[in-house]
């Protein structure tokens, strides 16, 4: 029987939440509570206990994982970027990086008209290239410090729902800003959130930042909800601090996450009046569209302004996940049928601006990032010594309930569960269990 003391620890977090809220009434509106309730993972215990008694669900995940990881099958592991050999000093372009909260191609979503292009030119036109250029996202709705830590170490964040890499990071790893930093690069981040949350702070020093900005010392006057400052102020702020970085001479390598257009998608509506409608009416697409419309126009206008600046860097520009916005509206995306409609959800926008030049990569996922980022910057060296994942011919996404394996040169996906036998997914069987064991080791987690 368990210990009147464990099930006070249990309780405590969806009593809490009870509590809490009053509080949240009076930050979200009432209809926009209503959304989130219906759209939540753990809905039956918001209707429960509280707002926040998801963290209840949570802890029996972490359990979960821990004993998953002991009935793995046995295999060899595999080689990944963390463990690559370090970067030659051939490398001396500038990247930058944007992370954007929940972007997503909004003209995925069939049935819907919107009177204005949600999406800015620059957008338009990577819309418009011949390849569709797209990154496999982790995780859908939610999730997004284990899509920085695979775009920031090149490693799948191979976990189930409810945990979160960053939490864990007990050691120092050899990720991308550190690996530039060997070299001579300065390296720098941008995050609007306090250090603590999801221990951001933390990850980034392990990760190998030189510095970081974060919500602690940030002007965050300009917000769009609570926690989530401008997309406009963040990159603003961001830019100041890579002109800085820029004038020392030294190559760069900048991050910035931007987190306004969070779920339920609140905006300064007095700073950012809605532009866009939706026909028939949908309010959580519309407001979706519109606080991504705000994040695009400040996307464009930051660069505008760092191509004059660093006119031969390369930018990338990518979303975390795709919004939470529900079964009902996830099923126009591809069909009725979860197996056609969730794989595209992974697919979340990615544009790679090479100097004046859109990169059409095809599908890659957010672990190959780092790849392409320095092929590009060695311009075409780092592949010809390392084996980069855009040479094999199938490619594959770790999620949380399974893999799914694809032809990189064809459409499709097909999905790998723990039994399937099928020559395309077994060969992924053994290599789903290491990246498991593997991101596991980097969180300080032991099962043998």
């Amino acid at each position: 029987r368990p210990a009147p003391q464990a099930l006070l620890l249990v309780l405590a977090p969806g009593l809490a939440g009870a509590v809490a809220m009053p509080q949240l009434a009076t930050i979200y509106p009432k209809e926009q509570l209503a959304r989130e309730q219906a759209s939540t993972r753990h809905f039956f215990w918001f209707e429960m206990l509280g707002h926040y008694a998801g963290f209840v669900v949570d802890t029996f995940d972490h359990s979960n994982f821990a004993q998953s990881l002991a009935r793995l099958p046995q295999g060899h592991d595999v080689a990944d970027f963390l463990a690559a050999a370090p970067l030659g000093g051939e490398m001396r372009r500038n990247i930058h990086v944007v992370l954007v909260e929940s972007l997503y191609d909004v003209h995925r979503f069939q049935g819907w008209r919107f009177d204005v292009d949600p999406m800015t030119p620059l957008f338009q036109r990577w819309r418009s290239l011949p390849t569709a250029t797209l990154s496999l996202a982790p995780t859908i709705g939610s999730g997004s410090p284990n899509a920085e830590f695979e775009i920031l170490c090149g490693s799948p964040a191979n976990v189930d729902y409810g945990e979160t890499v960053f939490l864990d990071l007990q050691q120092d790893l050899d990720c991308l800003p550190r690996k530039l930093s060997r070299i001579g690069y300065r390296t720098l981040a941008t995050q609007p959130l306090q250090p603590s949350i999801f221990s951001i702070g933390n990850a980034y020093r392990r990760l190998g930042f030189g510095e970081s900005h974060l919500g602690d010392s940030l002007d965050m006057s300009d917000l769009d909800a609570p926690w989530e400052l401008s997309a406009q102020s963040t990159l603003e702020q961001h830019l100041t601090f890579v002109g800085q970085a820029l004038n020392t001479g030294h190559p760069v390598f900048s991050y910035v996450m931007l987190t306004s257009g969070h779920f339920p998608f609140l905006s300064d509506t007095a700073r950012r009046p809605h532009s866009v409608t939706v026909t028939p009416h949908e309010s959580t697409l519309k407001d979706y569209a519109n606080v991504q419309h705000y994040n695009m126009l400040a996307i464009e206008d930051f660069v505008a302004k760092l191509r004059q600046r660093d006119p031969d860097g390369i930018i990338a520009v990518l979303g975390d996940h795709a919004p939470p916005l529900g079964k009902r509206l996830f099923q126009t995306v591809g069909g009725a049928s979860q197996n056609d409609w969730e794989p595209l959800l992974y697919e979340i926008p990615l544009m790679i601006l090479d100097g004046e030049a859109f990169v059409q990569t095809g599908r890659i996922t957010h672990y190959e990032l780092p790849e392409v980022l320095l092929d590009l910057a060695s311009n075409g060296t780092f592949c010809q010594t390392q084996a980069c994942a855009k040479s094999q011919p199938l490619a594959a996404r770790y999620t949380p309930t399974g893999t799914l394996v694809y032809r990189r040169d064809g459409p499709g996906y097909r999905h790998c569960g723990p039994q399937d036998e099928s020559a395309d997914c077994a060969s992924y069987r053994f290599r789903y269990a290491a990246t498991r064991r593997q991101v596991a080791r980097v969180m300080g987690w032991t099962w043998e």
